[in-house]
């Protein structure tokens, strides 16, 4: 739902009659406006804000009238905004190789939900592509996304402004240049690299954004000469297409089976826990040394997880790697004296975090809750676990969810 996609809207109505039109994320409102109805809409964000935004849509027949395509770790209440929905598996995600199977899962899906819809066009092997609303930046800050995207509705409006302080300059497809944020610029980036690996698709953009570097931009004429082309070469069958990857063949993962799975990840997360927590509480830690030395053991062990259990390396990466960079932030700048002290406290902690995890994660895989119950399920999740949160700071408190300052001066 980038800003261009008001600017290319006519070009896309042409060819919604014949071409397969994906939408992605918050593009389905601006869509709607426009009186478009996408065949497919994927969604690949888990947070639960994902749902709530989709659910402010006010045409709720119109949702209903697009088949999902889903990724695995979607937040389960955003299935019922849709009337027929498929799962997908990230190929870089936790639940892929618990979970899926060769044909359910899709390579390069991440960071956006438009790098999914493009992974999953390459996954179909489409032929030809064209990009609308892919701008990965804008004209100015102002304008960041389509008119009737949800970025402009109420509060919206003011929680997703722009930063000033975020903004970069990149080419832009038209020539000159271009603002962007480097989150965008990241997912840009993405979609370049999953380009040079397209193989027989051809890639056209059609978004007055950010120039997209292996792909040939269009103007509105020229959008209209190449589909009028392809038109004469091909007879395409939507609903044929529709029909192969909604058939009736396909049934849900056997409870069984995601039981079983749920049990296994449980024992494995057991298993690794205890191997690295042994290793780090043996472990000296009272200088820079032993910390580097502490790095050095770790990293080999996780490069191994990556190889020999790719779905656990991708489920506790990130866990590891937080604290392992936070304690380098500190023991590269703290004196000499303090070190032993704070590297002992974060050890501790660093320990205690690893079992919480593995406490977590027994406690997911053996829940017994409906999702209607569930905090995890409907809740933003630093709601569901805010009970658990151990707060220290001095002058602050939580209160329902929210930061207070105490402003007494005693």
């Amino acid at each position: 739902s980038g800003p261009s996609l008001d600017q290319r809207i006519e070009d896309l109505k042409q060819l919604a009659e014949n071409a397969i039109i994906i939408s992605s994320g918050t593009a389905l409102r601006a869509l709607w406006k426009h009186g478009i109805t996408p065949d497919f809409q994927v969604e690949l964000e888990s947070d639960f804000n994902t749902y709530v935004t989709q659910g402010m849509m006010e045409d709720k027949h119109y949702m209903h009238s697009v088949k999902l395509l889903g990724a695995a770790q979607l937040n389960p209440l955003m299935f019922s905004l849709f009337k027929e929905a498929r799962l997908f598996f990230k190929e870089d995600g936790a639940l892929s190789n618990w979970f899926g199977s060769p044909d359910s899962i899709v390579e390069h899906a991440t960071p956006t939900c438009t790098n999914a819809a493009l992974a999953l066009s390459f996954k179909f092997k489409a032929a030809r592509i064209f990009l609308f609303g892919l701008d990965y930046g804008f004209p100015d800050k102002q304008s960041h996304h389509a008119s009737g995207s949800v970025y402009y509705k109420g509060s919206l409006k003011e929680q997703y402004a722009v930063n000033q302080d975020d903004l970069i300059e990149v080419p832009s497809a038209q020539g000159g240049m271009i603002l962007t944020t480097t989150f965008l610029f990241t997912a840009k980036r993405r979609i370049e690299n999953m380009l040079v690996l397209s193989g027989n698709s051809k890639v056209y953009n059609c978004s007055n954004g950010s120039r997209i570097e292996n792909t040939q931009w269009l103007s509105s004429e020229e959008v209209r000469e190449v589909f009028d082309e392809l038109m004469r070469q091909a007879n395409p069958d939507k609903q044929y297409f529709s029909d192969c990857l909604f058939n009736t063949q396909d049934k849900a993962l056997d409870e069984a089976f995601i039981q079983k799975q749920a049990d296994f990840i449980s024992s494995e997360m057991h298993e690794l826990i205890s191997r690295l927590s042994t290793r780090i509480s043996k472990a000296p830690l009272n200088t820079k040394r032993h910390y580097s030395e502490l790095c050095a053991m770790i990293f080999p062990f996780i490069k191994t997880l990556s190889q020999e259990n790719k779905s656990m390396f991708y489920f506790i990466r990130g866990s590891i790697w937080h604290f392992l960079l936070a304690a380098q932030t500190h023991v590269y700048s703290l004196p000499k004296q303090d070190i032993p002290g704070y590297l002992n406290e974060w050890k501790d902690c660093f320990l205690e975090m690893l079992a919480t995890l593995e406490r977590r994660c027994r406690s997911i895989t053996h829940k017994t809750l409906h999702m209607d119950q569930d905090p995890m399920v409907n809740h933003r999740l630093c709601e569901a676990l805010m009970e658990e949160l151990i707060w220290t700071y001095q002058n602050f408190s939580i209160m329902d969810g929210n930061i207070i300052e105490d402003s007494s001066d005693t």
